[in-house]
Order: structure tokens, then sequence, then C-alpha cells
């Protein structure tokens, strides 16, 4: 790294692509897309080797003792590597580090979209595309929607009776307190999926979305789109 290039990145600091702990150990895959994905845009970040859990869990269950001494573990990570920009594929977690922690922190759907004219158009045929509750509240609705159709995707919504938001039985971890209900929810949504291939941008929802898909719909991550053809 040049001299004027090292003190450019003392002045502007770091951005940190930060792994939220279901994706990188639950969806390893999805992880490493995103982290070649940020290589291939020729985004410059950094990822941490030590454990970094954010605390947002620990503050929703009401433990503050325990997400404060995150927190504060957290800062000085941090601090030390010089972080000034956090992006990441968890909607949840964009949520805590802006309101928690203050630093200005970035879906990676921004990112894709900032270089949406770098995107290789190489696919062909129809998705439907389905929103997370968390990615409406982030004003991430269109964006998802205009990368698929710049990888040259026809983009096909939800065939409902009316206009309202349909729980994919994520909301509120539900799938996790209460799988069963959760698992009738998302059954209910595959009746309105009129393509064989669904698009979602949520870690949990597609993990539930996958593990409930019937065997004539294919769940995927955004992600994996940019590396597999559908």
């Amino acid at each position: 790294m040049s001299l004027l290039k090292s003190f450019k990145k003392l002045v502007s600091g770091n951005t940190l692509y930060y792994q939220d702990d279901f994706t990188k150990f639950k969806l390893t895959k999805i992880s490493e897309n995103y982290i070649k994905l940020l290589d291939i845009l020729k985004e410059d970040f950094i990822v941490l080797s030590e454990r970094f859990n954010s605390g947002r869990i620990p503050f929703e269950l009401g433990y503050k003792t325990l997400s404060e001494d995150l927190k504060t573990d957290n800062l000085k990570i941090i601090n030390s590597n010089n972080v000034k920009r956090i992006i990441s594929n968890s909607p949840y977690d964009i949520f805590y580090f802006n309101n928690e922690y203050g630093i200005e922190s970035s879906h990676v759907i921004d990112v894709l979209f900032e270089n949406i004219e770098q995107l290789d158009n190489f696919q062909e045929g129809q998705v439907t595309y389905i929103d997370s509750l968390d990615l409406i509240k982030l004003n991430l609705t269109e964006k998802p929607r205009d990368i698929l159709r710049a990888l040259g995707l026809e983009v096909k919504e939800l065939v409902k009776p009316d206009n309202n938001y349909f729980s994919s039985g994520i909301d509120g971890g539900l799938f996790l307190s209460n799988p069963d209900i959760a698992s009738k929810l998302v059954k209910k949504l595959f009746k309105y999926v009129k393509t064989e291939n669904l698009v979602v941008s949520c870690p949990m929802m597609y993990y539930h979305l996958k593990k409930n898909a019937p065997e004539n719909i294919k769940v995927y991550e955004l992600s994996e789109v940019f590396f597999k053809k559908l």
C-alpha cells in the first residue's frame, strides 16, 4: 500500500464486513459469497479474524448487562481496527449498529446497487422475489429487484388476494419459538408463488423457506444468483 493510500485509509478508516453468527455458522456459503462479491467489485473492506458478536440478541432478550459488556468489548475491537463503516447481509444487525453503536452501517444490497452497472447480465427467466419485514424497514425493496433485473431476470411478485404484508413465519423469531405455526404460515405463502425460482435477501427467511419449500420451488439467497445459472 502506498504512503498516500495509507494516509487516506488512516483518515477515512476501514469498512468492516460484519458476518452475523447465523450466516457465518448456519449459512457459511452465503457469507463466503458476499465476501467474493465484495472482492469482485473491488470494495475496500476488512473481515475480523477474532470472534465479534454485535450483542443484538442479548439486547432484544432483555440481557442489557451482557449486551453492554459485548458492546464495550466490540468498541475496543472497532477502534483498534479503525472501523468507520460497517456493511452486512444481516438487516437486523444493521439496525442495531446504527442505533446502538452510532456507526454508519449499510446493507450489502446497497453496495451491490451502487455497482449495478458492473453486474453481468447472464441470467434469464423469471423469479419471484419476497421482501422481509426488516428489509422493508430499511427501505430495501426496489434495489434487490433492480439487481435481479440487471442480472437478466424478470421479477414477479407474489400473487396475493390483497396487498397486505404476508408473513413467512420468521417475524419475531416465530420459526424458532414455534416452528409448527411458522411452517403452516410459510406453506400458505408458497401457494402464491407462481415461478419455479424464489429469491430472498434475509438470511433467516432464506433458511426457513428453503427448509419448508415444496419440491416444485427452488429457494435462493440473493448472493447465490450471482454464482449459479438458474
